[in-house]
Parts: structure tokens; sequence; C-alpha cells
């Protein structure tokens, strides 16, 4: 391997280490900045968008808000296991919709059902 082929190399390699450095940095400001519920979405709205959203769905066994962030357990299809999901709906302090899950399934639509499913009604109360 030549010289100017190593130095590609190394440039590439190096260039994509410092965009996951950056996007982790972005991940970890966005998730740290404090949300305060002042975007026409208060605390206990969003609860209360959680709680009908998450009803609907019969697999959900348990959820709970803490802050902007929705966690909850799903029954599996054969209802012999559970897994766990999280869907973080801080946008750098802000709800404004968007959101960010986690899931022991990625497999299931269901977290990103709920998630799409709140995002509508926080998007229908911040038009009000």
């Amino acid at each position: 391997m030549g010289f100017l082929t190593t130095a590609l190399i190394v440039g590439v390699v190096g260039v994509g280490v410092a965009w996951m450095i950056k996007d982790s940095l972005k991940e970890s400001e966005r998730k740290n900045t404090l949300c305060m519920f002042e975007d026409g979405v208060s605390q206990d709205e969003f609860n209360l968008i959680v709680e009908d959203t998450c009803k609907t769905i019969s697999r959900v066994i348990d959820f709970k808000t803490k802050g902007p962030v929705v966690s909850g357990k799903i029954r599996s299809q054969s209802g012999v296991s559970e897994w766990s999901f999280e869907i973080d709906f801080n946008d750098y302090g802000h709800i404004t919709g968007k959101y960010w899950i986690s899931s022991k399934n990625n497999e299931s639509k269901i977290p990103e059902t709920i998630a799409q499913r709140i995002q509508v009604a926080i998007k229908e109360k911040l038009k009000e």
C-alpha cells in the first residue's frame, strides 16, 4: 500500500470518528437540556397524551413518564415474555413532537406507533 493510499484511509477514518464524536456530543447535549414544557404543552398535558395513547394499545402492560421521556413494557405476541422501550420527546428543552426511540425489540412497530400517535397529539395541541 502506498503512502497516498494510507494517508487517504487514515483521513477517511479520522473524519468518520470525528463525526461520531460530534453526533455523540450533540445527543448528550440534547438529552441533558432541561425540558421546561413552556412551548404550549404542559407536563400534565403531556402525561395525559401519553396515558391516552398507551391505553389504546392492548400489549402495553406498563408505562410511565419522567419529564419528556416515556418508558414502558410491551407483552410479547405469545404472552410469555415482555420487553421495554423508551421514547424521548426532549428536543433540546422543547416539546416539538420530535422524538428518539430506543427499544429492546427493534423488530416491533409498537414503540414507533406510540411515538407517532403522541407526536400527532402534541402537534395538535401546539396548533391551539
